[in-house]
């Protein structure tokens, strides 16, 4: 499985990463992670190959109290 992750705040690109990277530990099908420090970033890269099985990413909205 390959899986996209997209934060532009490092830490939380870290943490994300971390976070799939350990899930993945125990599946029988391997577990591959790119990280992308922008949305552009990713979407250029699937513009030019699209080959990731999911996305992971954590959206805030400005004035958002949640």
């Amino acid at each position: 499985m390959h899986i996209a992750v997209c934060d532009d705040e490092p830490a939380t690109l870290a943490y994300l990463s971390e976070l799939v990277r350990r899930w993945g530990e125990g599946r029988a099908d391997p577990v591959r992670v790119e990280r992308f420090p922008s949305a552009q970033a990713l979407w250029f890269e699937w513009e030019a190959k699209p080959c990731f099985d999911l996305f992971c990413s954590i959206s805030r909205c400005r004035g958002s109290t949640a």
